[in-house]
């Protein structure tokens, strides 16, 4: 995708749209950029874009609008705005973009690749968890006047086990305590699972919206 392509989709992101639309958009936006969204440096306004789509429609939001510091508007059904930012939190050392561009070199060449993943483990996933939370907590007065929420996106190949999710959801409250002091409200997406974890520097009993 060229550099202009990019501005003009940033342009189109930002303007305020119903929820579905963003969704849509997200969705065009990924069928035309492949796995560049992953492996290009300069997308994060993209990847970005996917997030706050998921997470306005999980939310309930009647319009959405991407932005700069924090990265995500919200208008609810009651008119009322929210804002927030949002995160991508990795595993530890992951070579996520080498991964995809070794794939699409095999591919040019003629070759199948057939990559043995090693899943993450809960352990490791919660260190990120727990770095990332901390990294925007210090940063968090740079965000607003306060009123800010934080979204972060826990992109893990942590396989699905009933054993995973219950040592993941234990840990929550504490590997995001410093930016559930710091933000109006906490959430994180992993999987197809959003969960609440502070509002207001309270722990909010853990209640996750499903297919998101």
């Amino acid at each position: 995708m060229s550099a202009s392509s990019k501005e003009a989709w940033k342009r189109v992101l930002a303007e305020r749209m119903p929820t579905g639309h963003l969704l849509a958009c997200v969705d065009c936006l990924a069928d035309l950029m492949g796995d560049q969204l992953v492996t290009d440096n300069t997308a994060t306004w993209a990847r970005e874009g996917r997030v706050a789509a998921r997470f306005a429609s999980a939310v309930g939001a009647e319009f959405v609008w991407m932005q700069d510091r924090p990265d995500l508007g919200l208008e609810m059904p009651d008119a009322s705005h929210r804002y927030y930012e949002i995160t991508e939190v990795l595993e530890p050392n992951r070579r996520r973009n080498d991964e995809y561009k070794e794939d699409r070199l095999l591919s040019q060449s003629g070759e199948n690749s057939v990559r043995t993943i090693q899943p993450d483990s809960a352990a490791t996933s919660r260190v990120a968890l727990r770095d990332g939370s901390n990294k925007k907590a210090e940063k968090a007065a740079t965000y607003g006047d306060g009123d800010v929420g934080l979204v972060v996106y826990l992109n893990t190949d942590l396989m699905a086990f009933d054993d995973c999710i219950a040592e993941l959801e234990a840990g929550l409250h504490d590997d995001t305590a410093a930016a559930g002091c710091s933000f109006r409200d906490v959430w994180v997406l992993w999987s197809d699972r959003l969960y609440l974890v502070w509002e207001n520097g309270q722990a909010v009993t853990l209640s996750p919206m499903l297919r998101v």
